[in-house]
């Protein structure tokens, strides 16, 4: 098993492109490959699968602001909200909170690596995972 920065080097190499975006009803993970040969398909999904089901969490501190600018645009969204309060009273949740993927301001300031250990190893399996 090669190291995350290998595989980040070798997506470089290829002149792939690499990114993730949350919105309070999912996590998108893409690549933009460099071409479409049948190898580079194959190494992509294999980058992308590792990254998804062996993460390292090291840049915590480094995203959480983007996490935040994600959460406050959703936010501006009527569907968005709406879709938050829908899913507030469907599952009578307490708070609007516990409906977002990605939180709220409070919960994205604080998360620790523990807590993104443990989310992940409550929902981030296959049957929860859609590859397009």
């Amino acid at each position: 098993m090669k190291t995350k920065n290998l595989y980040v080097q070798e997506i470089y190499k290829k002149k792939t492109f690499n990114n993730a975006s949350t919105s309070s009803k999912e996590t998108k993970y893409y690549m933009d490959l460099a071409d479409d040969s049948i190898q580079t398909l194959t190494q992509a999904l294999d980058i992308q699968s590792d990254m998804l089901l062996r993460p390292t969490f090291s840049e915590i501190e480094k995203e959480k602001p983007i996490v935040q600018s994600e959460y406050q645009k959703d936010m501006l969204n009527d569907f968005d909200l709406m879709y938050e309060h829908l899913l507030k009273n469907l599952f009578q949740y307490s708070d609007t909170n516990e409906a977002s993927i990605c939180g709220n301001d409070e919960t994205i300031s604080s998360i620790t690596k523990d807590d993104m250990d443990r989310f992940h190893s409550n929902f981030y399996k296959p049957s929860n995972m859609t590859t397009m």
